[in-house]
């Protein structure tokens, strides 16, 4: 058996952080589950959020600009590069976080 998944580098970059929880977290976290620590609870949450809302409204923009007819490659770049460049503080202050706890955790 093979999977494949095609996915944006900010996708990529999201799933591969939040397997990374999953494996610290539990693998409760991808069916809904969130942990009982606040501190990881807040990762979790701020992981969701950031797929839920942040990344599905840069879809969003993406698939509108592609499904206008006024299509310019260069208007849609910008607005996709201005979309993706303010998640990606987000998404390293979360890896970051994560990264921290679990290195409190193991000493």
């Amino acid at each position: 058996m093979v999977e494949a998944q095609v996915r944006t580098h900010l996708q990529g970059a999201w799933a591969n952080l939040y397997e990374e929880a999953g494996d610290y977290f539990g693998r409760d976290i991808r069916y809904g589950g969130v942990p009982v620590n606040p501190r990881t609870a807040k990762i979790v949450v701020g992981l969701r959020y950031l797929s839920l809302e942040r990344i599905a409204q840069m879809e969003q923009i993406r698939d509108s600009i592609y499904q206008s007819q006024n299509f310019s490659g260069e208007v849609a770049s910008k607005q996709l590069r201005e979309a993706e460049g303010s998640l990606i503080p987000d998404l390293k202050g979360l890896q970051i976080q994560l990264r921290t706890l679990v290195k409190v955790r193991k000493h």
